[in-house]
């Protein structure tokens, strides 16, 4: 059990100085999502890291909570998404329009209270779920002329995300095998 113990903190221990040494060797972007903070009262961060052939990796953390919307009166939401993201060919990175694959982890509570009418009754939704998925996204990142180093992002994509795990306590018994996924955002970044 040690031997395992030792083999995997090595192996751990190994990854971590690659993806150090792959930080520390390229240039990296550091991003926050400007839509937040009035769309969904929350907050995103992303961080961009240059791989070989126009491309990147941008690794992006997000967590929001709005009642505003039709889908309810209360959803709160936090998230991880993987993202690849190809470059049109241009003479240095992070400039240019692209399309990214994502990988997305999320968590959300959705509460919508139903509704009791004499002519309409809705059911009410009180639900908890994690879900994994799969998308893409399509975009525009350029330069900001009055700011040196800071790089303004717009993009737009979807995809689709299966629950893991999901409860709903107004509908017991009901299962939801997924949800659709909206990606929209307007981002500042800086380069360091």
């Amino acid at each position: 059990m040690l031997l395992k113990l030792y083999f995997t903190m090595r192996f751990s221990f190994t990854l971590l100085l690659a993806v150090s040494a792959q930080v520390a060797f390229s240039q990296v972007m550091l991003k926050t999502n400007l839509l937040y903070p009035t769309l969904v009262r929350g907050a995103a961060v992303a961080l961009e890291v240059a791989t070989p052939k126009h491309s990147s990796v941008n690794l992006y953390a997000a967590f929001g909570s709005n009642g505003d919307l039709a889908l309810a009166d209360t959803y709160t939401f936090q998230n991880l998404i993987v993202e690849k993201r190809f470059y049109k060919n241009s003479a240095s990175f992070f400039r240019g329009a692209y399309w990214a694959p994502y990988a997305k982890y999320m968590h959300r509570q959705i509460y919508k209270e139903g509704l009791h009418g004499s002519i309409i009754t809705t059911r009410g939704r009180d639900s908890d779920g994690h879900s994994l998925g799969l998308g893409t996204v399509v975009g525009l990142q350029v330069p900001n002329r009055f700011i040196k180093r800071t790089f303004i992002d717009a993009f737009l994509g979807g995809g689709y995300l299966a629950y893991l795990y999901e409860t709903d306590a107004k509908n017991p018994g009901q299962g939801r095998f997924g949800h659709v996924d909206l990606r929209v955002g307007l981002s500042l970044g800086y380069l360091f």
